[in-house]
């Protein structure tokens, strides 16, 4: 009996053990429940933006970006679009641990639509500022800050944006009040249209010589993408690097989101001086890339297509070449 009992013995012990040792190395994957709790974000916060009815109500994305777990809210009023109001919250992918809270939330608007409300159509029959073909309409708050309706004062009600091709063929975005019908201005349209890449009309300064842009090829035509820096640091050795994404603004297109990457970028500053700018393709879209090093204040040095079947892209410098 002990010659049969302590090797089976020995056996269950190294199985547990073994087990053990497995869910050790077994890494957590955290939910949008796990992660949006009192503990985390804080109580205060918890409450003050109704945390748990918006989970149990579906408005949450869940996002996994680099190391980081991110749970993102864009604020809506009905139907309308909070421009530039969103919850952010961001989480260590491997800890679930909180990091930080990006976002901005007004409280000087209704927590309703208008009564009164015209839809895209009656606003274009109360209105003939638009001119061409209309491409769609998007209802929105507009921000005191935002960057495409550049108007003074901030409108107080909804408005429809709307997207035409213009008399010209290039496209237009025309701002209706959606309660008057009044004609409000026009908002900053996309940099080109058709099969030709244009000069980006955006750009991000990553040093004070590196210059880079994007341009996002989409059903309605060539616009220019968003950069959002997520993080920077500096190695042992000495070099820098940053790394962001950019996004297509929903100001263009319904589908745009700062949390919806369509291609990441990582660049690393070498100890030698090499700058190397790195290209990663994530999305469906075809996508041009730019860049310049040093930037002389008009024109782009590099340009390169990045699709489905060519994903990669890298741009190197080296001080002066």
């Amino acid at each position: 009996m002990k010659k049969i009992f302590i090797p089976v013995f020995f056996a269950l012990f190294f199985a547990a053990v073994i087990c053990a040792a497995d869910s050790l190395t077994e890494v957590r994957t955290y939910g949008i429940n796990d992660l949006l709790t009192p503990e985390k974000i804080g109580h205060e916060e918890y409450e003050k933006f109704g945390i748990a009815g918006m989970i149990e109500e579906g408005k949450f994305e869940r996002y996994e970006i680099g190391g980081r777990i991110a749970c993102f809210h864009q604020r809506k009023i009905g139907a309308a679009i909070v421009e530039k109001d969103f919850l952010n919250y961001q989480f260590d992918r491997n800890t679930g641990e909180f990091i930080e809270k990006n976002g901005g939330w007004r409280d000087d608007l209704p927590e309703t639509l208008p009564a009164d409300m015209l839809t895209l159509e009656e606003a274009l029959a109360k209105s003939d500022a638009v001119r061409g073909e209309v491409l769609f309409g998007i209802l929105y708050f507009i921000s005191p800050d935002s960057d495409v309706f550049l108007l003074d004062p901030t409108p107080e009600n909804p408005c429809w944006a709307v997207h035409s091709t213009g008399e010209s063929g290039y496209r237009v975005v025309t701002l209706i009040d959606a309660v008057t019908g009044e004609f409000l201005g026009n908002g900053v349209p996309p940099p080109g249209d058709g099969d030709s890449t244009v000069m980006p009309g955006g750009g991000f300064m990553i040093s004070d010589d590196l210059r880079i842009a994007a341009q996002i090829r989409t059903e309605h035509g060539i616009i220019d993408a968003s950069f959002h820096k997520g993080g920077e640091d500096t190695t042992a050795r000495g070099d820098r690097v940053v790394w962001g994404y950019f996004y297509a603004d929903p100001a263009y297109v319904s589908w745009g989101s700062r949390n919806n990457p369509e291609m990441y970028v990582k660049i690393w500053f070498d100890v030698t001086g090499r700058t190397d700018v790195n290209f990663s393709h994530v999305s469906v879209p075809d996508i041009t890339v730019f860049s310049a090093c040093p930037w002389n204040g008009t024109t782009y040095d590099r340009n390169d297509p990045l699709t489905t079947a060519d994903r990669y892209v890298r741009h190197e410098y080296w001080p002066g070449k």
